[in-house]
């Protein structure tokens, strides 16, 4: 995917980027290597390679994320960026059960990845060799050393960074996807077509509101509102959902004004299509007096 020669690509594996048979035969011997030293090793390597490629699977829960050297790996890269790249990669089969959970409606993993990165901590992390694990944890609480929170909330940050990444790619692919063989659709089939981007657009949003991507969320909202405006109407009751996706994430963002006329717009469609006595009808007098009293129009 990244049009790279393989005849040119090298890669190295971390478990054999510092030799681990001599630092067994030295512990066995007795001649430890000093903290220190092994972390100025283990830094250069990575600096020096320059690019880290930090496999992540299973998707929804990450192995990667489990392992101490694996964490303190990325954080070391995330440290050097101006000198070292971090990509974070999944294999072919992980990348298509992304894309299938997020098109399936009852499916919660992405609510588990998320939960899996919030609960990401180096503290909590696992190694082979209890020695190493004590090592960078010393290292971590050092006076010089970033703390377990603020090392956790840097790797946080990039993982944040691929799930967003990640979401993208499989919009492309969809967006891609409904635009295969499009021109020779009948009008049914197109608008079948759009529908269902029109869906995969909404669930997206829901996801990114939940885990407050509000930004990324309201983009989502506005291609699923352009679609239905188009397929099903102004006057449907998917359109004014859309209407009221998007009051939701201006609401949270204190856009309170911009809120209350994506509310009132909601709130027209569902009094026409849905009438007065619609629970529907009744969560837009309830949104709309949310802001008002946010607002002190009391």
């Amino acid at each position: 995917s990244n049009s790279l020669d393989p005849r040119r690509t090298y890669i190295w594996i971390c478990c054999l980027c510092v030799n681990q048979h001599r630092v067994f035969e030295q512990k066995k011997s007795g001649m430890l290597v000093p903290s220190d030293v092994f972390f100025n090793e283990f830094q250069s390597r990575v600096i020096g390679i320059g690019h880290v490629l930090a496999m992540m699977a299973p998707w929804k829960e990450p192995k990667y994320l489990t392992r101490i050297w694996c964490i303190f790996e990325i954080y070391t890269a995330h440290q050097y960026k101006d000198r070292c790249r971090v990509t974070i990669v999944m294999p072919p089969n992980q990348k298509k059960e992304l894309e299938h959970d997020l098109l399936n409606e009852k499916s919660h993993r992405f609510d588990t990845l998320y939960e899996t990165l919030g609960k990401t901590k180096i503290e909590d992390a696992k190694a082979t060799v209890e020695d190493d694990r004590i090592a960078i944890l010393e290292m971590v609480r050092a006076k010089d050393g970033p703390g377990y929170r603020g090392l956790n909330n840097q790797v946080n940050e990039l993982l944040r960074g691929w799930v967003l990444s990640s979401i993208r790619e499989a919009i492309k692919n969809q967006e891609h996807a409904v635009q295969e063989n499009y021109l020779n659709l009948d009008l049914e089939n197109r608008n079948k077509k759009n529908l269902d981007l029109s869906f995969f657009n909404n669930k997206v949003g829901n996801l990114l509101l939940a885990h407050s991507e509000y930004d990324e969320a309201l983009s989502m909202y506005h291609k699923a509102l352009a679609i239905r405006e188009s397929v099903l109407g102004v006057n449907h009751e998917s359109t004014a959902a859309s209407y009221n996706n998007i009051g939701s994430v201006l609401r949270v963002k204190g856009n309170y004004d911009e809120a209350l006329i994506m509310y009132h717009k909601a709130l027209a469609i569902r009094e026409s299509v849905l009438g007065v006595n619609h629970e529907s009808t009744a969560a837009s007098y309830n949104n709309i007096g949310s802001v008002m009293r946010v607002k002190g129009n009391y």
